[in-house]
């Protein structure tokens, strides 16, 4: 017996849209497909933000930022680094100046050097491209 001949397997591979024009196993197949390159896209766009860490910030906000992107609370890395609660919240968010206006922090920083690095740009706009 032919593989394709089995009913159960002809009506799967036949099923259509409302419109009759999209093949459920070929839609399913380009999602498949479209979700692994998304995958990719995320993983390098991570991989390069790590690196622009490396290469941009300094060993303090290093630190910081590390216990941060392991989901620790500003209150536990306060106290794992010995400084207090204030002093993570200022370096990650930065300190809201007298005319509203955020100076500093990692998350600032880390978005200006996202926003002139090509790699960081180019991988935003693909995954942007692929919602």
């Amino acid at each position: 017996m032919k593989l394709n001949s089995l009913p159960f397997l002809d009506e799967l591979s036949t099923k259509s849209n409302i419109d009759g024009t999209t093949n459920y196993l070929e839609t399913d197949l380009e999602k498949y497909k479209a979700r692994r390159i998304k995958d990719r896209f995320h993983r390098e766009l991570i991989a390069r933000v790590y690196d622009l860490i490396e290469e941009h910030m300094s060993p303090h906000q290093k630190t910081v930022i590390a216990f941060h992107l392991k989901g620790l609370s500003y209150l536990t890395i306060a106290t794992l680094m010995g400084i207090s609660y204030t002093a993570i919240a200022h370096a990650i968010k930065g300190i809201k100046g007298p005319t509203g206006v955020t100076h500093g922090g990692i998350e600032k920083k880390l978005t200006k050097i996202c926003n002139k690095d090509l790699t960081c740009i180019r991988l935003i706009a693909e995954l942007r491209r692929l919602r």
